[in-house]
């Protein structure tokens, strides 16, 4: 029975997780793109909600799942005692973080109710939200499947990796920062 549950809160967790990153690529492409027109405001936004809600998802499945795996709430300790888990909660709390960012910061600058050019310094943090939200996407959904490392590396080797992943995109956004730009009406 309970490995029944679990399956069932993993499917949708699974899935949240495939259309969160589709709709986080989806709307990097439309970004960086060159042609750009009034129904990408639109999508932007859909695409916005999109990510929102799978990522709530994604928390209220994942955390159902510690729930279901432990039997009780596990406090600091036992998740320490668990490098993957530990180092997902950590990941998806900097993603939360991030996406936060995106909305307050990001979305208000890419979608002004008047196009303007974004100067240096707004491209240069756009860019940076962006890396940093690849860089945690993408290691969300690595330390989903893996499984076979788990007993292998530790909660630093893990946050290594993430730091490693985070440098890499971090890289590509400055060099694509002159890129990204407001979309018109």
């Amino acid at each position: 029975m309970t490995e029944t549950l679990r399956l069932l809160l993993l499917y949708p967790h699974l899935l949240a997780c495939c259309v969160a990153i589709g709709a986080t690529v989806l709307a990097d492409l439309k970004i960086m793109g060159r042609r750009t027109g009034a129904g990408d405001r639109a999508l932007l936004q859909l695409v916005s909600r999109t990510v929102l809600v799978a990522l709530a998802l994604l928390w209220g499945t994942g955390l159902a799942i510690i729930l279901l795996d432990f039997g009780h709430w596990p406090g600091w300790a036992e998740l320490a005692a668990h490098p993957k888990l530990a180092s997902k909660l950590i990941v998806v709390m900097v993603l939360t973080l991030n996406g936060a960012a995106l909305h307050h910061y990001a979305l208000p600058r890419l979608l002004p109710a008047v196009p303007a050019p974004l100067g240096r310094g707004q491209r240069l943090r756009l860019a940076c939200i962006g890396g940093v939200s690849a860089a945690s996407w993408g290691f969300a959904a690595f330390l989903g499947i893996a499984r076979p490392l788990a007993g292998k590396l530790g909660t630093g080797a893990f946050l290594g990796l993430y730091l490693a992943a985070l440098l890499i995109a971090l890289g590509v956004g400055l060099w694509s920062a002159p890129r990204v730009r407001a979309l018109p009406l």
